[in-house]
């Protein structure tokens, strides 16, 4: 039995083993329970995640490849401020970590630019943010090979045109920026963000 009632239910396989599992947790608690699939359609006693503050929002993307790890979005409201999380490798691994303006209310993953690479997107308050795949890091590998270095993320007021573009569709902008921990070509790019600000 799990210790309270769940909120979000999750398919997937959550533990790499080629089985379904089922992934259970509750609004504002502060952990996901991995109910293990055998194939023939036991689930085992709950295992417990805990996470670094209250679940607002769960999604998983689609069970494509049994064996591989279901890729698992997540928003939590940390002492630091809310957060979207991204685990691709493993509950047990350290997930990537993105601060958000507002507390994460619904998460999705899907092909939202043009690298055919899974994205997601976040929705919180009245903004959308996509977090771009990982193909991003190759370009801004390749940008920071050709101009050395970026400013700070404090002084970065939009994306370089050769990451990406701001677009404008309908009065709605899409608006890049960069999360880094210090100049790009000396430390990891976390993936670059498109933010969508919605009529209210």
């Amino acid at each position: 039995a799990l210790p309270k009632a769940p909120d979000f239910l999750q398919v997937g396989d959550f533990n790499s083993d080629g089985y379904v599992d089922v992934l259970a947790a509750a609004r504002g608690g502060g952990a996901l329970y991995l109910l293990a699939g055998d194939g023939p359609g036991t689930l085992r006693a709950p295992q417990q995640f805990e996470l670094p503050g209250q679940l607002t929002a769960l999604q998983a993307d689609d069970f494509k490849q049994p064996g591989k790890f279901t890729s698992l979005a997540l928003g939590v409201r940390t002492p630091e401020g809310p957060k979207a999380l991204i685990y691709n490798d493993g509950l047990s691994v350290e997930p990537k970590a993105y601060e958000m303006p507002a507390d994460v209310t619904a998460l999705a993953f899907g092909q939202l630019d043009d690298d055919g690479i899974t994205d997601v997107a976040a929705a919180s308050m009245n903004q959308v943010t996509v977090i771009h795949s990982a193909s991003v890091e190759i370009h801004a590998a390749i940008y920071c090979s050709r101009h050395k270095r970026l400013p700070q993320r404090s002084s970065v007021r939009r994306a370089p045109e050769s990451l990406s573009k701001t677009r404008a569709a309908g009065g709605v902008s899409f608006i890049p920026s960069l999360l880094t921990e210090g100049p790009i070509c000396n430390h990891r790019l976390d993936q670059v963000i498109s933010s969508i600000r919605l009529p209210l």
